[in-house]
């Protein structure tokens, strides 16, 4: 693709996250207006809404991967790794909050798999704050999964609303995650 391609295209990628965020039902013609792009041209880029949706779910996921990747660290203090994991994921929320209502997008295989992939990392991270006691071992994997993805969703949309500032969120959903999966062990 040629430099002026890609810049349109990143041009309607980051319109699409700004109008979407804004109104999450936005069409692919809102989305054009926006940008300034024009709907066929658009088109070219995007055939259906869903295709961009496809494109910002898995733009999403490498933007996450690559803010996380490096704080993977078995040399750190796993509560340190998961403060720091928090601290860049939940800026990325403000440009990709729309997605959780946008759920179509997981039935695409590459999205599928990329979101799999992105899940053996949180599942590592969890099995490391229960083998350092951080969580309890009692609580389940799938469940301790569930409730740092929706903690993280909801420390977004916390945000969004103006119900907490940016820089306590972190620290508020650590100090969620951490106590409220540390019931004691059967």
């Amino acid at each position: 693709m040629s430099r002026k391609k890609e810049a349109t295209r990143k041009k309607a990628m980051d319109t699409a996250i700004a109008v979407l965020a804004k109104t999450a039902n936005a069409s692919l013609s809102d989305i054009a207006e926006a940008s300034g792009i024009g709907r066929t041209t658009l088109h070219r880029y995007f055939p259906t809404r869903e295709d961009l949706i496809n494109a910002l779910s898995l733009q999403a996921i490498e933007e996450t991967n690559a803010a996380i990747e490096p704080l993977w660290s078995e040399d750190r203090p796993v509560n340190d790794v998961l403060m720091d994991i928090l601290e860049a994921m939940i800026p990325l929320g403000d440009r990709y909050h729309f997605l959780y209502r946008e759920r179509s997008g997981y039935e695409n295989t590459e999205i599928a798999t990329a979101y799999l992939e992105q899940r053996g990392g949180i599942q590592r991270l969890i099995k490391r704050l229960k083998k350092e006691m951080i969580i309890s071992a009692s609580v389940p994997d799938e469940w301790a999964e569930i409730v740092i993805d929706n903690m993280l969703w909801s420390a977004w949309q916390a945000i969004d609303e103006g119900v907490i500032a940016p820089k306590q969120s972190a620290r508020m959903v650590y100090s969620t995650i951490c106590s409220g999966l540390s019931w004691p062990q059967d």
